[in-house]
């Protein structure tokens, strides 16, 4: 396999792995595809590639996923040695990412779970990556059924050779790498602008965390204790909304946006509030922090009476009305 590396690599970047924008700058600006490569918002994804082929290539060193986070669901996952190179050079990238950005690492230990938290993110990157590649996997399983290449009396036997016996090898891998490129730059990309918003909302938490005590009635010694990762809409690099929760139970709700217009509404219900005391409309305590903001975490709960339905509906009109003005 070193051999088909060095002689293809870059000519499978090239053709493959670069966007059509990357190509275009290629060809007008005459960028030699190495410098292009190594451009500071490429290098990243390629420097995170290489390492990807080099535990491919490293087979005997590879670690069981089980080692790399916690997850009792781990062997029921489905094609789980396609994944245990990405959640290596995943777990890596998070470990060196939380040391170099967060600089009071020995602060961060004290104050929260590192242990606990890591394996939430790694839980969270390695069921994404599965999403992402499911349909692609049983494509490639089905082909190899239809050369006839499974061993096995039973459907559960067949594909069982199929992920212990031929995706696990590197030579599928890289097989696969060459049929679906596209396929491997998402995947790495993903890991890549995951960690990176996730370690950012981690450091900011730690820069926040004496106005989070006070704001939120956290006491001193509470500790964060794990990471609620959203899979919705996210924006800006792979941004999106984290709950976090403490020793205490308590939680709070990191956002990567302005809450601005957020903290103007709950003003705006206060002055509602002021005006009409028996609507009493409920108020959420917010941080704004320009780019990004902290907000007291609603719990839900079901209503337990007609009454309590009836001043929902109405407290819920009032809500909407309100903020569509």
């Amino acid at each position: 396999m070193n051999e088909i590396v060095e002689n293809n690599l870059m000519e499978i970047i090239k053709d493959k792995l670069l966007y059509p924008s990357e190509k275009k700058k290629e060809i007008e600006n005459n960028v030699p595809i190495n410098e292009l490569l190594f451009q500071e918002k490429t290098n990243k994804w390629i420097d995170l590639f290489y390492q990807y082929l080099n535990v491919c290539k490293n087979k005997k060193n590879n670690i069981e996923v089980d080692q790399l986070y916690s997850n009792e669901e781990n062997l029921s996952n489905p094609f789980s040695s396609f994944f245990k190179e990405f959640l290596e050079i995943a777990s890596r990238y998070l470990d060196s990412s939380l040391k170099s950005q967060v600089n009071n690492y020995d602060d961060l230990s004290r104050i929260c779970n590192l242990t606990s938290i890591k394996n939430d993110i790694m839980k969270f990157i390695h069921e994404n990556l599965i999403y992402v590649s499911i349909r692609t996997l049983i494509q490639d399983l089905n082909e190899e059924r239809e050369k006839g290449n499974l061993i096995g009396d039973t459907p559960k036997e067949r594909y069982n050779f199929y992920v212990d016996q031929i995706l696990s090898s590197p030579d599928k891998k890289f097989e696969l790498i060459k049929k679906y490129p596209v396929l491997v730059r998402i995947l790495i990309e993903f890991i890549l602008n995951k960690i990176d918003s996730i370690v950012e909302s981690i450091y900011r938490f730690l820069k926040d965390r004496s106005e989070l005590v006070h704001i939120f009635h956290l006491s001193d010694d509470d500790i964060l204790t794990s990471l609620t990762l959203q899979s919705g809409d996210s924006h800006n690099n792979g941004r999106s909304v984290i709950i976090f929760q403490f020793s205490s139970k308590k939680k709070i709700v990191y956002k990567p946006r302005s809450l601005s217009i957020d903290l103007h509404f709950q003003q705006f219900l206060e002055w509602i509030n002021g005006k009409k005391p028996s609507l009493q409309l409920k108020t959420i305590t917010i941080l704004n922090k320009d780019q990004y903001g902290w907000q007291e975490f609603v719990e839900y709960k079901p209503c337990s009476s007609n009454n309590e339905l009836s001043r929902f509906y109405e407290r819920q009109g009032n809500y909407i009305t309100r903020g569509a003005r």
